[in-house]
């Protein structure tokens, strides 16, 4: 919502939060049986210019201990991220 305000402050505001909030979560985990996963549905609040929804790459994040056993590299796009968690939950 913040890059379709096009809000350059709140944006960073957002930013800095979601960095807390993640540095919180990976502290308080324990990345041995765990997996945290953050990705988005489309591009928009890298690009303030625009107040529609960007055609760039949205990264995907994977922290886990583990990493070379999952196969993160397979995700490619949005349509990904279900079958990557599903292998996951049921091995």
């Amino acid at each position: 919502r913040i890059g379709h305000k096009q809000d350059l402050s709140m944006a960073v505001q957002v930013y800095e939060d979601l960095d807390r909030f993640i540095r919180a979560a990976v502290e308080s985990s324990n990345l041995n049986d765990m997996v945290i996963m953050i990705a988005s549905d489309h591009g928009n609040i890298e690009d303030l210019s625009t107040g529609t929804h960007t055609e760039n790459p949205v990264p995907t994040f994977i922290i886990n201990n583990h990493i070379e056993t999952l196969e993160w590299e397979k995700i490619f796009s949005l349509t990904d991220i279900t079958p990557f968690v599903l292998k996951i939950l049921l091995g």
